[in-house]
């Protein structure tokens, strides 16, 4: 999900299902277009948290901070720690207090939905037999950041294209190269077409999201993660 307090009419949110050979893009929408989206900024923090309340056994990626900088003695918060480590720019704390209390907040109050690292709960396991899944959270929450993903793929051997840098060629080639890594399965033409074209940048920002939300869910010790008092203040950036 892209756009998360920075204007409800550049919310996308992406779907997509993981899988051995990388995730299936299902859609990629703005949340106005979506049933139940609306673009006036209190509302569509009501609609971001109920569609998440309503799709169990998922991973959410908000492009969003979880939190502010933990202050110093006499200080007032700066860039937090997961910024400094992941290189992105420093958000501003308004940003973190609208997402702590318009859609953390009424999600952690939801038993099935654990907010990673801020919360800790078993993750769940494929096929755990019903008597092991009480207690157990079935939809996850994660902070990600489209250019900290694409510089870690970048570090992995990827040529990706940044989100808002690039032409449609680009973007198209940026495409191919996470279906040839196997990262996300080929999508149809229509669709590369809609994430590559310039009107929606939106769209290949979301689909950075849904791609860092399935890689952070899978390929991180959220335990180890909690037990850092920084993380589990101010959140931590997945990719």
């Amino acid at each position: 999900m892209d756009g998360v307090g920075h204007g409800t009419h550049d919310i996308w949110v992406c779907r997509a299902h993981p899988g051995s050979g990388g995730i299936r893009i299902e859609s990629i929408e703005r949340l106005i277009d979506l049933p139940g989206g609306v673009p006036e900024a209190k509302a569509a923090a009501c609609s971001l948290v109920a569609k998440v309340r309503e799709a169990p056994r998922s991973a959410w990626g908000f492009d969003a901070p979880f939190g502010g900088a933990l202050p110093g003695p006499g200080e007032e918060g700066g860039v937090r720690l997961t910024e400094r480590e992941r290189g992105v720019a420093e958000t501003p704390a308004a940003a973190g207090r609208w997402m702590q209390a318009r859609i953390l907040e009424p999600l952690a109050a939801t038993s099935q939905v654990c907010v990673l690292p801020l919360q800790i709960a078993p993750l769940a396991v494929a096929g755990m037999p019903p008597a092991m899944a009480a207690g157990v959270a079935s939809t996850y929450v994660l902070e990600v950041a489209p250019a900290a993903l694409v510089e870690a793929l970048r570090a992995e051997g990827l040529d990706l294209p940044a989100v808002g840098q690039s032409d449609d060629a680009t973007r198209l080639r940026g495409l191919r190269e996470l279906s040839a890594a196997g990262l996300v399965r080929p999508m149809a033409r229509g669709m590369r077409q809609r994430v590559a074209a310039d009107a929606g940048a939106g769209g290949l920002a979301a689909l950075y999201c849904a791609l860092a939300a399935w890689r952070g869910y899978r390929g991180y010790d959220h335990a180890a993660l909690h037990g850092n008092a920084d993380y589990a203040e101010e959140g931590f950036i997945y990719c």
